[in-house]
């Protein structure tokens, strides 16, 4: 057994340089550590939860802190995306500079997301320079969509100020009064749901006029809270479905909510399952709010630098879904609800900025030799959720042969939706035992610690 660590030594030691050493993933655990963890399974989710995410915040903040300064917010960055509504337009999405994602610096950020990267603040200049390019790409369109967020969360004040937020909405303001009836003006942007407040949204609507069209993108990743909070480390608010209903107060408004496919810790059957069972949540959620104009948008895990799915992908306890898994995933949400609900999921996730692809961001598909595999792929990429792009997945995932299907690891087709209450508890064991392996690993010194004992310590400390 290792000496018992002091608070005041943990402190030090979250202050010190320190590396991304591999766990060793098959190491026996002491009989009263894995009985402890044994233990777990049975208590309630919110205690588990409370027990697990402070252990998850230290090992997020010793990755961050060695890695994360790959994807930088020194500038202002863009990438293409499909319109839902238009197959022959794709929108820029633009990310003004920043300091990183602001949840990131509180705990650790999301397992799959780097947003963590140092840079400058957002300054008037960017603004209008990024306004100045998404309106550039609104010519001959009735809907101008313009796009614009923060690196973490567009109401962060952190990461952007208020004064900064008030001069976006005056130009977006300024644009729309130009293109009067003319066309319709579309505002697009991204938050946390713990950062929307009812004065938040107000200043947000009563700056950009009455008359602008807005999207909120907002993350919930799943609907299962087990998954969310002890696997992603989203830290959602407990009244996060309230939080939803602020956003929807301030019409013209749609909520555009992400739901993560491809979470660690879940094998392919479970993330399929999980993704369903959220997706399907949420349009179930929007519809009993009356309101069937909000987009789902389904999330195709990719591999970044600086996150724990990389990190457990390099010590080979993590893979990327494969396209097949993907395909069956977006099948069983078309078997779940109707035609008219699935034209309001989209597919994301695909593909990135530039400056993610230069900084070692890996793509679900991105070298996908096989022709069939090629066709599923490309089907993703323009999924727009019509019945025509249903019909055209469904005939691509059955036209796959049996050995590429064995080839890139995929044994369903899977039955079911969500985890079942087994299936939960053994999932907790896992999570558990890893994050031992990982933070002992990190900080040796808490080696001989009990799991209770070193979540105790870093609710103390500040990661």
């Amino acid at each position: 057994m290792s000496e018992r660590p002091q608070p005041e030594r943990l402190r030090e030691t979250m202050s010190l340089p320190r590396s991304l050493e591999m766990a060793d993933f098959h190491v026996e655990l002491p009989d009263d550590l894995v009985r402890e963890i044994q233990e777990l399974r049975e208590v309630e989710e919110s205690e588990y939860i409370e027990t697990v995410r402070p252990i998850l915040r230290a090992i997020m903040a010793n990755i961050r802190r060695v890695e994360g300064e790959k994807i930088r917010g020194d500038k202002w960055v863009y990438h293409m995306l499909p319109d839902p509504n238009d197959p022959e337009r794709n929108n820029p999405l633009v990310v003004l500079p920043g300091h990183g994602c602001g949840y990131e610096k509180a705990s650790g950020g999301c397992s799959m997301c780097n947003f963590a990267g140092e840079g400058r603040d957002a300054t008037k200049q960017d603004v209008d320079e990024a306004m100045d390019f998404l309106i550039s790409n609104q010519e001959d369109h009735f809907v101008h969509k313009i796009n614009l967020n923060a690196l973490g969360s567009f109401f962060h004040d952190k990461e952007l100020t208020p004064d900064l937020r008030s001069y976006i909405y005056q130009r977006i303001r300024e644009y729309a009064e130009k293109v009067g009836d003319k066309g319709l003006v579309l505002f697009v942007t991204e938050g946390r749901l713990d950062h929307i407040t009812d004065k938040k949204m107000k200043e947000m609507r009563d700056g950009i006029g009455e008359h602008v069209l807005l999207d909120v993108g907002v993350g919930v990743e799943s609907t299962d809270p087990l998954v969310r909070e002890t696997i992603i480390n989203k830290g959602l608010p407990e009244n996060w479905e309230k939080r939803l209903q602020i956003i929807k107060e301030y019409q013209p408004v749609n909520v555009e909510t992400h739901i993560i496919f491809g979470t660690p810790f879940l094998d392919e059957s479970q993330t399929i399952r999980d993704t369903v069972k959220s997706v399907k949540d949420m349009i179930e959620i929007s519809e009993s709010e009356g309101d069937s104009r909000d987009l789902v948008l389904f999330m195709v895990m990719n591999r970044k630098p600086g996150t724990l799915t990389e990190y457990l992908a390099r010590g080979d306890q993590y893979q990327l879904p494969n396209l097949m898994a993907t395909a069956e995933a977006l099948l069983k949400i078309g078997e779940l609800v109707s035609l008219d609900s699935l034209k309001h999921v989209m597919v994301f996730g695909l593909v990135g900025p530039d400056v993610h692809a230069e900084a070692g961001t890996q793509y679900v598909g991105e070298d996908t030799e096989s022709a069939e595999l090629k066709a599923i792929h490309e089907i993703l990429l323009n999924w727009r959720g019509l019945p025509e792009d249903l019909d055209k997945l469904r005939s691509a995932f059955d036209a796959v042969p049996k050995e590429i299907r064995t080839a890139v690891g995929y044994h369903g087709p899977y039955e079911g939706v969500g985890l079942t209450k087994e299936e939960k508890k053994d999932l907790r064991t896992t999570v558990a035992e890893a994050y031992y392996r990982l933070v002992t690993t990190f900080f040796p010194h808490l080696e001989g610690l009990s799991f209770e004992e070193i979540s105790q310590y870093f609710k103390k400390v500040k990661v």
